[in-house]
């Protein structure tokens, strides 16, 4: 929206030139109507004008760092704004804005140290507002109005991407695509092609391609890797404002943005193979999978595919159940409490627990059920998919097919149930559950609370007969276990990656920065708390993170390893952002609190574009978007023996199920 409505476009030109001495704004007026006198820099506590230069056409304004210095307060972290006198007449001004002008030339947008103080020239994507920071720069992830994926196809032994990217105030010098491995072992840059697609005021958009070498990526698994791999595909981007590179994550602008298929390819090497596949996360980032296969199964899966329709039919008496975690890769208390009940009740049905050999919980599970673990990407599990009746799982079911992908989905014939481990809410979940979108569709969902049950109807296009309510096991386990002291302090992040990094903020991780804050550092020894992060595998900066902390003295878990029921009920205080499985820490009355900085959220990435309500306003605890604010809050919580308020313990209820007895014997009654 405009901050000067009326004058859209008045003037021709606005040129703003930074240096390490000053700032120099140039309004270039062909018309002649320039009656601007001087500008004005409007603080928090006061203003100050500078007077202009006229040249004919031209009206310019030269602003030196020194004198700005003497004139701004550098613990003031709102911005400073522009605004020029005597408009439209003597006794008015107007807010500098890029709406005014119908093109914007700008030679840096990067801040300048000058003796003490750091400045920073920016324009607000919201307002078009011409902006003065002192000593804090602007996330430079605003720049990036949208990046949208248009096509992906497979080219050769490639996959081709072609995508539009809309830049805010900046302009783009050069691309690359960057293909990592979690552990970051496999690297690949591409070099991407790109042209001036279309161009209003200060958003220009670029039509950009690319492609992903699949041989080479085929090669460096096959000697670096030991079996399944997850690649991120990310965009290097240089600016010609400015000499740092922003990365930003590729994505789907929402869960309904792209409905064409996904491509696969199969790269054999002798008896052996990967299947590339693309896909998406749980946040909606853009993922490929390399799964490895011996020869033999993917040719009796391609085989079995294209026959299924023929063979189905003298397989209907077949019975089968299949179980499974958020992923193949690991067990999900939930789903296996649901299992063991089914076993118990029904041990002549032929049910099956979808696990893959290179699990933590492989050699576990199969010592205890060995003929009801079903190997992930085995011919047994091939097949026994295709026939399913009904496959549970704790996260989306396509996680759990032989690629990984969502295009497979037509191929199951299945019930598809989900039962989380989570209470459903805190996080945005587009990505896993809005029933919109074909691939996400479930039949049945079991959640705690009624207000988890507004949250799917109102929010992710569920119909109530979808929907069970009832206490899950994991709750069940977590209120009923035998209590023990709770001397943790848990951090407990949904994700330690952020989509965009660049190196001109510098700023840390939040949860890195709050790990070396001497207030943090200084409140747990004080209350004889043990600080502690939970951290997941997922994650590809897992090994650095793991390094970082342990260093810093805060004990790390691994969320896919550890008994989360015991962990919380050794922990006195949590502090998360939008990790739903941290939210059945409510049921034990103790504090949480949701360190929620919009800038570093993954969660938060497809908020412009697809915005949904959540349970905010029903969290028991509160919510802050600082280090500051939540070290105070703490204290206070401190001062209360870490008691919920009334109001508090009163949302806690509200989140609550109303029974967490005999849980897993309820859900079966309810599902089968």
């Amino acid at each position: 929206m405009s901050s000067n409505p009326g004058i859209n476009n008045r003037f021709s030109k606005l040129s703003i030139n930074i240096n390490n001495k000053s700032v120099v704004f140039t309004i270039t007026d062909e018309d002649e109507e320039l009656i601007y006198s001087d500008i004005i820099i409007s603080g928090t506590h006061e203003q100050k004008k500078f007077k202009s230069i006229r040249n004919e056409s031209e009206v310019s304004y030269t602003l030196t760092w020194k004198e700005v210095s003497q004139f701004v307060q550098s613990k003031d972290s709102s911005p400073f704004s522009f605004s020029m006198s005597n408009f439209p007449s003597k006794d008015s001004s107007a807010i500098l804005s890029t709406d005014s002008f119908k093109s914007i030339q700008i030679n840096s947008m990067d801040p300048v140290k000058f003796e003490k103080n750091t400045f920073t020239v920016a324009i607000d994507p919201f307002s078009n507002n011409i902006n003065l920071h002192v000593n804090f720069i602007p996330s430079r992830e605003k720049a990036v109005l949208s990046n949208e994926i248009t096509e992906f196809i497979v080219e050769n032994n490639s996959f081709k991407v072609e995508g539009l990217l809309t830049l805010h105030t900046f302009h783009c010098k050069k691309m690359e695509l960057l293909i990592k491995n979690n552990s970051e072992t496999v690297t690949l840059i591409q070099p991407v092609d790109f042209t001036h697609y279309n161009q209003e005021n200060t958003q220009t958009t670029y039509s950009y391609s690319s492609s992903i070498n699949l041989d080479y990526l085929n090669k460096q698994v096959r000697i670096l890797s030991e079996g399944d791999e997850v690649f991120t595909i990310q965009m290097r981007i240089e600016l010609n404002e400015s000499i740092n590179p922003l990365v930003d994550s590729l994505t789907f602008p929402n869960p309904l943005s792209y409905s064409k298929p996904l491509p696969q390819k199969i790269m054999y090497y002798g008896k052996q193979g990967y299947l590339f596949s693309l896909g998406f996360s749980s946040q909606g980032l853009i993922e490929m999978h390399a799964l490895f296969y011996e020869k033999e199964t993917l040719i009796y899966k391609k085989e079995r595919e294209q026959t299924i329709h023929l063979t189905r039919p003298f397989n209907q008496q077949k019975s089968i159940w299949l179980f499974g975690g958020e992923t193949p890769y690991q067990i999900t208390k939930n789903t296996w409490a649901i299992f063991l009940e089914v076993l118990e009740k029904y041990p002549d049905k032929e049910i099956y627990y979808i696990l893959d050999s290179s699990s933590e919980d492989w050699e576990w599970a199969n010592s205890l059920i060995p003929d009801r673990i079903l190997s992930y990407k085995s011919k047994q599990y091939i097949w026994n998919l295709l026939l399913a009746e009904k496959i549970v799982t704790s996260g989306p079911t396509f996680y759990h097919l032989p690629s990984r992908s969502p295009v497979e989905m037509n191929l199951i014939r299945a019930e598809k149930i989900m039962i989380p481990e989570g209470i459903i809410g805190l996080s945005n979940e587009q990505w896993r559950l809005n029933q919109n979108n074909n691939f996400l569709k479930l039949n049945k969902i079991v959640v705690g609370t009624t207000v988890e049950k507004r949250f799917l109807l109102e929010s992710l296009n569920f119909k109530p007969d979808q929907i069970i309510v009832n206490g899950l096991p994991n709750q069940e386990e977590l209120v009923n276990s035998k209590p023990i002291e709770s001397s943790r302090l848990v951090l407990f992040p949904k994700s330690m990656q952020y989509r965009f990094q660049s190196p001109l903020e510098k700023t840390e991780n939040p949860w890195k920065s709050l790990a070396t804050n001497s207030s943090f550092i200084d409140f747990c020894s004080a209350n004889r708390l043990n600080p502690t992060i939970i951290l997941s595998n997922q994650d590809n900066s897992l090994d650095k993170d793991e390094i970082f902390f342990n260093e810093k003295s805060i004990e790390t878990i691994l969320l896919e390893e550890c008994d989360l029921s015991e962990i919380l009920q050794s922990t006195r205080i949590l502090v998360t952002d939008y990790q739903s499985e941290a939210l059945n820490f409510t049921l034990l009355k103790r504090p949480i609190f949701f360190l929620q900085i919009e800038s570093y959220s993954i969660n938060s990435i497809h908020t412009k574009e697809y915005k949904i309500p959540g349970l905010q306003n029903d969290l028991p605890g509160e919510i802050v978007t600082n280090e500051t604010d939540l070290l105070f809050l703490m204290h206070q919580s401190q001062k209360n023996d870490f008691a919920l308020s009334r109001s508090q313990t009163k949302k806690a209820a509200h989140l609550t199920p109303a029974s967490l007895q005999n849980t897993s014997s309820l859900i079966l009654d309810a599902l089968f």
